[in-house]
């Protein structure tokens, strides 16, 4: 039931009010953390751990029942999916830069630092529907132009993204995702974002299977 009303009861809470409580449960899990490292006494650390856990097991519940977000707690399951079915038709946000030789090509995944594929994945599926055409074409242009720059960058052999301040502590993780493109010497022009289609069983057996339409298509200015 709590799940329920909180949204409702959100709606009447000032956003600087949710953001206090947020920041006020992140400062006690760093003020009780700090408790456990200073304990010298065996009894009072043990002591001191416990409430430390049961702390930890009360925000996680809270966070859960309310569906919030209250960083480093997270409300979002691990499995979302049933992995035994095979006949659902998957779908995912593709991006494909367009050099002025016509050539498609996939943008480095560090392009868009310090937010990562996953997030303009997110923007696409959630906002795009919404947003007018003009800012279709503001979100588009900005994102070429951060592809554009990604490509020079890696033909000039210098860091991309969050690894030009951080080096090798960014811990990027393209594995996730897909690697930056190799051999791209032409300037990218267009960008295309997509929407890839494919039944897993068919994507096994021919790995080109799979459907795609055109979600935006935007140029340099």
């Amino acid at each position: 039931m709590l799940s329920s009303l909180w949204p409702l009861l959100r709606k009447g809470l000032p956003p600087e009010l949710i953001q206090g409580a947020r920041l006020l449960s992140f400062v006690l899990l760093v003020f009780l953390a700090m408790r456990v490292a200073r304990s010298r006494d065996p009894l009072r650390r043990k002591r001191r751990i416990q409430i430390l856990l049961g702390y930890l097991l009360a925000v996680n519940a809270a966070v859960v029942l309310v569906r919030t977000d209250d960083w480093p707690f997270s409300p979002y399951p691990m499995m979302a999916v049933d992995a035994t079915d095979r006949t659902t038709v998957h779908s995912m946000i593709a991006f494909r830069a367009v050099d002025r030789l016509g050539r498609e090509w996939r943008v480095d995944p560090l392009a868009w630092s310090p937010l990562f594929p996953q997030a303009i994945m997110g923007w696409f599926e959630n906002v795009y529907p919404f947003a007018s055409p003009a800012q279709r074409e503001e979100v588009g242009r900005f994102l070429l132009a951060r592809a554009e720059e990604a490509r020079v960058r890696h033909v000039w052999g210098l860091r991309v993204g969050n690894e030009r301040w951080l080096g090798p502590l960014a811990a990027p993780d393209t594995n996730l995702y897909w690697p930056p493109p190799e051999g791209a010497t032409q300037p990218f022009v267009r960008l295309r974002v997509y929407r890839l289609f494919w039944r897993s069983t068919e994507l096994v057996a021919d790995p080109a299977r799979f459907g795609r339409k055109l979600l935006l298509e935007c140029s340099a200015p």
